[in-house]
C-alpha cells in the first residue's frame, strides 16, 4: 500500500502542532519487480526512484535468487540421486509385502551404472559383468528352494484352521503359481520362456 506523506506546518490549518498527513496513492503486489504503467503516471520521478529502490529492487533480487536456485536444482544430479535413494529405500520396505520383478531392479541398476562419479568414471563394470553372468533361472530356483526351507523352518508358522486362503502366504503362493503355469498373463515366467522359444506347449502342458 503506497501512501504519499505531506507535512502540515503548525498553524497552516489552525493546528497548534505540525503533523504528517498521508493520502493513499495505489497498491501493488509485494513481489512486483516493475512499476505498472498506471502507477507510474501517479508518481513523481523521486517517488518512483524511492519505490524502485526500496520495494522493487529487493523483489528483483529475490526473483533472480529463486531463478538461480531453481536452475541449480534442475542441473544438480546429486539431488536426484538423493531422491532416488529415498524412493528405493521406501520400495525396499514395501517389497516385504509385494515382491518386485527382478527386471525392475535391473533397470535401476543399469541406469545407476551410467552415472559419472568423482574421477570422471561410471560405476565399475566388474559388478555389472558379474551380474550379467548370473543365470536368472538358477537364481529363481535358489530363491524358491530357500523359500521352501524358510517355510519348513517356521517362518510363517502353522496356518489357522480357518481362513488360510485369505492369508498373505497363500496369496503370494498363488502369484508364484500363476507366474509358473502361465495363467498370470504375458508378464509371467512361463510366457516369457515361451515367447523366446525355450519352452514349447502342447495343449495346456509345457514340455
Amino acid at each position: 500500500m503506497l501512501y504519499r506523506s505531506a507535512w502540515i506546518k503548525k498553524g497552516a490549518e489552525g493546528n497548534t502542532h505540525g503533523f504528517a498527513r498521508q493520502s493513499f496513492v495505489a497498491s501493488l503486489p509485494v513481489n512486483s519487480i516493475a512499476i505498472p504503467g498506471k502507477l507510474a503516471a501517479l508518481l513523481s520521478a523521486e517517488e518512483a526512484e524511492y519505490v524502485d529502490k526500496n520495494l522493487l529492487m529487493p523483489a528483483r533480487l529475490a526473483a533472480e535468487a529463486c531463478r538461480v536456485q531453481a536452475e541449480h536444482e534442475r542441473r544438480d544430479p546429486v539431488r536426484r540421486l538423493d531422491e532416488a535413494a529415498k524412493l528405493v529405500r521406501e520400495a525396499a520396505a514395501l517389497s516385504a509385502d509385494a515382491v518386485v520383478p527382478q527386471g525392475r531392479i535391473k533397470a535401476i541398476a543399469d541406469a545407476l551404472a551410467t552415472v559419472r562419479s568423482l574421477g570422471g568414471s561410471t560405476l565399475s563394470s566388474a559388478p555389472r559383468q558379474e551380474a550379467q553372468k548370473a543365470d536368472p533361472l538358477v537364481e529363481a530356483l535358489k530363491a524358491i528352494r530357500a523359500a521352501a526351507q524358510a517355510v519348513r523352518d517356521g517362518h510363517y508358522g502353522h496356518a489357522p484352521i480357518d481362513g488360510a486362503r485369505r492369508s498373505k502366504p497363500y496369496e503370494l503362493w498363488m502369484e508364484i503359481s500363476r507366474d509358473i503355469d502361465g495363467t498370470s498373463g504375458p508378464d509371467g515366467l512361463l510366457r516369457a520362456l515361451q515367447g523366446c522359444g525355450w519352452v514349447k506347449v502342447r495343449g495346456a502342458v509345457a514340455r
